[in-house]
């Protein structure tokens, strides 16, 4: 066992932080502060395993001491809830819109919001016909290249935006792959002026997608797109028939989303 650890220092390192998230989940799930015990009885690790884990938690500030042997969640693990909480609301929030704009252009459609240099899908609406199954709640994408990434970086200041295209990797993943630093900040200034994105063969051949920005008291916090077909859509096609619905679907979401 232990050849194995040290020939392999990356999978033990991958091991041990999955063993801190285990007892972490553990005590963020409970009700009350836990005790060794109960969380080497829900995690099924060795005591030693789990004294240690809880002291590096402790110390970073994830898990605090409370009394003797019990502990909860420390000052560092709220914001980590409250953004958890407050992507639920969003997607709890925007599920009928989503639903509605869906009836009207019978097309998937999708919700996103920026997580670092990622878009992070966090709720979809699917249907047979698209040709990206493997996209799903929960997927990242670079930003950079998709419909809601660009909605949003758009609305961003302009320095910050920049530097997540900078900070991207830009992949080409077609031929059509905007990997250029001045060609995607100048489709970011286009995006701006007509308040909404298009793509076309961005991440995948024969996929075209629309997206407008959502905002909340004057921030951008999210995107909403359709995503279709080159088979079904050309661009002008998708601007006569998907738009419309699209803008009045992120401007209902904005105006529930802002508060007076």
């Amino acid at each position: 066992m232990g050849s194995v650890q040290e020939n392999h220092p990356v999978r033990a390192d991958v091991a041990s932080l999955a063993k801190g998230f285990l007892v972490l989940e553990n005590v963020a799930s409970a009700d009350r502060p836990q005790a060794v015990a109960s969380i080497i009885n829900q995690t099924g690790l060795d005591r030693s395993t789990v004294n240690r884990m809880l002291r590096s938690l402790v110390q970073i500030g994830y898990l605090q001491r409370h009394g003797r042997g019990r502990y909860g969640l420390g000052h560092r693990s709220y914001p980590l809830g409250a953004q958890l909480q407050s992507t639920r609301h969003l997607t709890a929030a925007a599920l009928p819109a989503m639903r509605e704009l869906q009836s009207q252009v019978s097309e998937t459609v999708n919700l996103g919001i920026l997580n670092g240099v990622a878009v992070a899908y966090i709720a979809r609406l699917a249907t047979a016909r698209i040709l990206t199954p493997n996209i799903d709640v929960g997927t990242q994408l670079p930003a950079c290249n998709s419909s809601l990434g660009r909605a949003i970086l758009s609305f961003m200041p302009e320095d910050a935006a920049r530097r997540v295209l900078e900070q991207s990797e830009r992949i080409q993943v077609t031929p059509h792959t905007l990997v250029e630093i001045r060609d995607l900040m100048a489709d970011l200034r286009r995006t701006r002026r007509r308040g909404f994105s298009l793509t076309s063969h961005q991440m995948e051949l024969g996929v075209r997608s629309i997206a407008a920005p959502i905002f909340a008291n004057g921030n951008v916090v999210a995107a909403i797109n359709v995503t279709v077909t080159s088979a079904r859509y050309s661009e002008e096609e998708m601007l006569a028939t998907l738009r419309r619905p699209l803008l009045q679907a992120a401007q209902t979401l904005s105006k529930s989303f802002t508060t007076t």
